[in-house]
Formats: structure tokens, C-alpha cells, sequence
């Protein structure tokens, strides 16, 4: 995930704005896009952690993995793609196929929301619509429980 037009992995995490906040960044090869963010200076663990669902803190484009925080999962921004510590910087999925974790209850087709467990997707029901934030391409599974799926209304 090196980007030469970036200058750095898009994994990689600073401490310090390297970019603009909110900018995006759209690969062209994998057809995922990308936004830079700030994590909140509250997160679940003190870190967003690869395949959290993030979402909007209310100034900014802050986001947490805290669903006690900020917005919670009214404003879904996306997931994580690397460690990115509390109060740095970094970048999130927003488009294209990726992974989340999740509940447990998830099949293949179903449209995807901020769960209220911190850093999870649930299934939508019924008066969520306006949270979906993707639909899952496969039914989760693993130890830790985590689907693929396809980002959508983030852009």
C-alpha cells in the first residue's frame, strides 16, 4: 500500500497533519478510496485498530472507534486500515471492497451499520437506512469475527 504520490504507506501514522484533513485518495488499481483523518483523543484501547468501524467526533474529520464519543453510530466514516494511536493522524477506507469486524450475525448481502459494541458492524434494521455504510460481500466469520464488503455513501 505504498504510494509514491503520498510519500509514504498509506498505513503509516503520524503524529503531526502530513496532509490536508478530509482529503481523499483514490487508487486507481484496487478501486478502494481513502480520507485522511485525525483519531479522537478518546479511543476504545487508546488506538483505532485495522478493520474498525470508525466514526465521526463532531468538529472536523475527527473520528473514533468509541461509540460513546463524538457522534456514534448515527455517522458512520469507515474503517481503519492501519494502527493509528489516539490524537495522530492517518488514513481510512471509504470506498471499494475491505474488511470490518462485526457481531457474529452477518450473512453475505446484508447492508452493514456502526454497531453499538465499540469498533464493530452490525446488520441494518429496520429505521437505520440512513446509517448504512456498506454491504457485506461474504457472511462473517474468523475467531474474530469480520466480514468483506463493499463501502458505499462515504464519498
Amino acid at each position: 500500500m505504498y504510494n509514491i504520490a503520498l510519500g509514504r504507506a498509506l498505513t503509516t501514522a503520524t503524529t503531526s497533519a502530513v496532509h490536508n484533513l478530509g482529503m481523499l485518495y483514490f487508487n486507481f488499481q484496487t478501486g478502494k478510496v481513502y480520507r485522511y483523518i485525525e483519531a479522537d483523543a478518546a479511543c476504545t484501547n487508546d488506538t483505532l485498530a485495522v478493520k474498525e468501524v470508525v466514526t465521526w467526533v463532531d468538529n472536523g474529520y475527527e473520528v473514533t472507534n468509541d461509540v460513546s464519543e463524538g457522534l456514534g453510530v448515527t455517522a458512520p466514516a469507515g474503517a481503519a486500515i492501519g494502527t493509528i494511536a489516539e490524537a495522530s493522524f492517518g488514513w481510512i477506507q471509504v470506498g471499494g471492497q475491505g474488511d470490518v469486524y462485526t457481531d457474529g450475525s452477518v450473512a453475505a448481502g446484508e447492508a452493514l451499520v456502526p454497531h453499538t459494541v465499540d469498533g464493530e458492524a452490525d446488520t441494518m434494521a429496520a429505521g437505520e437506512e440512513m446509517n448504512v455504510f456498506a454491504v457485506s460481500n461474504e457472511a462473517d466469520h474468523g475467531t474474530t469475527e469480520e466480514c468483506g464488503c463493499i463501502f458505499r455513501g462515504l464519498v
